[in-house]
């Protein structure tokens, strides 16, 4: 019996998983927003009032204000600069 079981649970595991269809942007519960469309690694600041995020891995440091959804680069002015992550 154990084998059995050992057997179907393996069975399962090895089936392919079921995708989703379409663009999981597209169904977003109704309490998120996209606030822009590039960008990783985000964090929020203290206040609640911005978040900071990276344009890209290896790339620039940037915030933007949730109020005035304005956009603002750290680190452009850093000639030759790369970085990872922003907090």
């Amino acid at each position: 019996m154990r084998v059995l079981l050992s057997l179907f649970a393996g069975l399962l595991l090895a089936l392919p998983a079921q995708r989703k269809q379409g663009n999981p942007l597209d169904h977003l519960p109704p309490n998120f927003e996209i606030l822009t469309h590039f960008g990783e690694r985000a964090d929020i600041s203290p206040d609640n009032l911005r978040v900071a995020f990276m344009a890209k891995s290896f790339g620039d440091a940037m915030v933007i204000d949730l109020k005035t959804r304005e956009i603002r680069c750290l680190t452009c002015n850093v000639p030759a600069a790369v970085f990872l992550r922003v907090m």
